[in-house]
């Protein structure tokens, strides 16, 4: 229950509908976001090609009015 109530990377809807697109990520990688003035996370978990289940989790802190810079690339 609780992975079908996080988002499917690549699927039509959801916020991760513009991530992990592509035949090696699309649908194989399930996560939440979350964003706060300064502050953006992405957790989930993915599956590897041989059938590993990996965890994650990006969090990214930039002072107020600062662009998340190259961290925050690896949330994209």
């Amino acid at each position: 229950m609780f992975l079908d109530s996080l988002a499917r990377g690549g699927a039509p809807k959801g916020t991760l509908r513009s991530r992990f697109r592509g035949a090696d990520l699309e649908g194989r990688v399930r996560a939440k976001t979350g964003h706060l003035s300064g502050v953006s996370a992405l957790s989930g978990l993915g599956d590897s090609a041989g059938g590993e289940i990996f965890v994650f989790s990006i969090l990214v802190n930039a002072p107020d009015g600062a662009a998340m810079g190259p961290a925050g690339r690896l949330q994209a």
